[in-house]
């Protein structure tokens, strides 16, 4: 309730998207990717931040679990079903300095 939902949406998409030169993420546009996460707004909860070392090589990232998230979509491929992984991974890993940050 700290913020309107559209605006919290903005800075958790958008704001990311334009900071790191995505071009084709952050909105949904024609010509964009397909990135959707539908909520339950009523069970929206977090949980503890942990990191897990899956990346290429051991690497380290951030991790955080939840519940009310309904579906999450990347590049229109379903992610997350009802809180659940679906085990698919359509994403790609961008390299450091990969990035159009002009």
């Amino acid at each position: 309730g700290a913020l309107p939902i559209e605006l919290a949406v903005h800075r958790m998409t958008g704001v990311p998207a334009e900071l790191h030169g995505l071009a084709d993420r952050g909105r949904l546009a024609p010509g964009y990717a397909a990135d959707v996460c539908v909520i339950d707004p009523e069970q929206i909860e977090l949980g503890p931040v942990g990191v897990e070392h899956d990346l290429p090589g051991g690497a380290p990232r951030l991790v955080q679990s939840g519940k009310g998230f309904r579906a999450v979509y990347v590049n229109g491929i379903k992610t997350i079903d009802r809180d659940r992984p679906t085990g698919k991974r359509p994403g790609e890993m961008l390299e450091a300095g990969s990035l159009d940050t002009d």
